[in-house]
């Protein structure tokens, strides 16, 4: 077994130990005062050496740990930002958003999937705000969810302020989309689904008319929400 362990660490305490007797009689064990005082100079100068070293490890580990979860919040960012990417290609069926972004676009899963069944609108509720809120139900067998596939996009056409087409107010993975922008008069709204380019038929048209917030649909049941604010709003707006 060595007099003097191996581990560096180990060995500053050894030193530690020995050189106080060793300092006491140097000539009783064969050394000098000398000899005696460079060896303790040495070992103050592997302690200072040894704690400098403990503390740039902490500070390592510390800034490894910063770095780690600086890159782990970047990421995750990141991810949301190419999901967004994604579901912008889709709504838009722009294949070349993939390009632009410099990002793989999605392997293909088999055959292509069928142009999206027809829409049916449940309701359209002119809230408080003066806001109609649509809301529709996809075609069965069909989801509202982003992993299906499908996206779908409110047409509006507001007859009442002399608008002769319908025209995409918005374009959403959900089953609801809120118009801020309803007009006074006859408000005409449609919804259709799309799935990339495939784009499904429009659904059965609902008819908002303000003021009064009534509502008309041949589809299904519609319920409406005519409020005071809502006749304010639509005559200053005709004004």
């Amino acid at each position: 077994m060595p007099i003097v362990p191996k581990n560096p660490a180990d060995q500053i305490q050894f030193y530690a130990v020995h050189l106080p007797e060793w300092a006491a009689d140097p000539a009783a064990i064969g050394l000098t005062e000398k000899i005696t005082v460079e060896l303790e100079a040495k070992l103050a100068a592997a302690r200072a050496a040894h704690e400098e070293a403990l503390a740039l490890r902490s500070a390592a580990e510390a800034a490894t740990l910063r770095y780690r979860e600086a890159v782990r919040a970047l990421h995750a960012r990141g991810g949301r930002a190419i999901a967004s990417i994604k579901a912008f290609a889709g709504i838009t069926g722009d294949t070349s958003v993939y390009a632009r972004a410099q990002i793989d676009p999605p392997r293909g899963r088999g055959p292509s999937r069928p142009v999206p069944g027809a829409l049916s609108i449940r309701s359209a509720t002119v809230g408080s705000d003066g806001a109609c809120t649509i809301e529709w139900t996809a075609a069965p067998g069909e989801s509202g969810a982003p992993s299906s596939g499908n996206y779908f996009e409110v047409l509006r056409q507001r007859a009442g302020l002399g608008e002769t087409a319908a025209v995409v107010i918005g374009s959403v993975a959900g089953l609801m989309l809120r118009d801020p922008d309803i007009g006074p008069g006859l408000n005409i709204y449609t919804v259709r689904a799309r799935r990339g380019t495939r784009i499904g038929d429009q659904s059965t048209a609902v008819s908002v008319n303000l003021p009064g917030a009534t509502a008309t649909l041949r589809d299904g049941d519609m319920r409406a929400m005519p409020t005071p604010i809502h006749r304010q709003r639509a005559r200053r707006r005709a004004a």
